[in-house]
Order: structure tokens, then sequence, then C-alpha cells
């Protein structure tokens, strides 16, 4: 996962043009390991299936809303996420994307914490779990606001974060996911002109 965190974060670090980097960024990347670890362990134990992610929506909002400049806003697209982080210095609006839902499957393994959830789908009750790794892209682009939170004076341009619910499909004839994201202006206000396609 960190090198997946220094990756992302790197990414963004030079979107202009290279970029020094602080002196202290192994430093941040070493310090948020354990919250994001505790963050994956949490969406794992608590998944939640399309457009149904409220918990895991609010949660995401109610961390983000502590780094202090951070634009939020929640809920977009039912249940949704994006946040906006203005750097220091000029560069271009840049976003970044995690999925948040879960799906409808029995996890099979004994961790500590192994989702024990069940939900309604498609009218009955089944086990839900994060099957599909979004319980670590939720965490790993968290630890990214958080590091790059505290690079904000050195970064260049801006970083939309945007947390997307129903990335496995919104259930029978409901909106969601990117689509919904898109029209209730994610990629709006700023205007992204850089970044990984919703889908």
């Amino acid at each position: 996962m960190r090198k997946l965190l220094f990756a992302m974060s790197l990414l963004i670090a030079g979107n202009s043009m290279a970029q020094e980097l602080p002196k202290n960024y192994a430093q941040l990347l070493e310090k948020v390991e354990p919250e994001l670890i505790q963050w994956r362990r949490h969406f794992h134990q608590n998944p939640e299936l399309s457009n149904r992610e409220y918990n895991t929506g609010k949660y995401i909002a109610d961390f983000l809303k502590t780094l202090p400049g951070v634009e939020v806003r929640y809920p977009v697209a039912k249940t949704g996420v994006v946040a906006v982080l203005k750097g220091g210095k000029p560069g271009a609006v840049v976003a970044l994307r995690a999925d948040i839902d879960a799906l409808p499957v029995y996890e099979r393994n004994s961790l500590p914490f192994a989702s024990k959830v069940t939900a309604d789908y498609d009218g009955k009750k089944v086990p839900v779990m994060h099957a599909c790794g979004h319980d670590s892209h939720t965490s790993i682009l968290m630890a990214t606001a958080k590091v790059l939170h505290a690079m904000q004076k050195d970064l260049p341009g801006t970083v939309v974060f945007l947390f997307q619910p129903a990335e496995e499909g919104a259930p029978g004839n409901e909106e969601g996911g990117a689509p919904l994201m898109i029209k209730e202006g994610a990629l709006d206000n700023p205007k992204v002109e850089i970044g990984l396609p919703l889908k």
C-alpha cells in the first residue's frame, strides 16, 4: 500500500513539471501508514453495497473535514464525496478517484477484521464484502489527501478527490455511480483538467 500511496502523491506533486519534493516527504508517508491500515480494516469490516454507502461516505467526509482548508462536498450522487485541495503553487486541476462500494459476496477467512455484514440485495438477504479492493482504494486516497495536505504550500495546482459510490452498478433502475457524480458537478468548480476517468 505504501508504494501505491507513494506513486499517487508523487504523480500529483509533479503534475505541472518536475517539482522538488519536501524534505520530510518520506516521513509523511511513514507517518500516515498506520492510519491507512486502520482505515482499510475499518472499511473492510464495514462494507456497504452500491448506492447504500451511507456510513462509508460519512466516514470519509468526516475525515476530510479535519484537514483545514479542504473544501468537502457530501453527499454527491447519494453517498459519494468530493474534496478540493488548492496547492500553494500554480498548476493544473488534477482529479484522483477511488470507488467505495462493496459486493454481495461471502468472506471466507478468519481475519479479525473480516466482514460479517449482510444486506438486502435484489430482494434477498446477502453477505457483503470488499472483494474487489475498494476498501484499499478508498484508504489510499484518504492517505494521499492527508499527505498532500501536509505539503500544501509546495503543491502545484489543485487536487480534486473523488470518492465514487456505485462503481459496481446502481441497483435496479436507480441512478448512481460516475454518471450521477458528473451530472451533479463533481468535475466542475474547479473544472478538472487532468484525471483518472470516472467509470
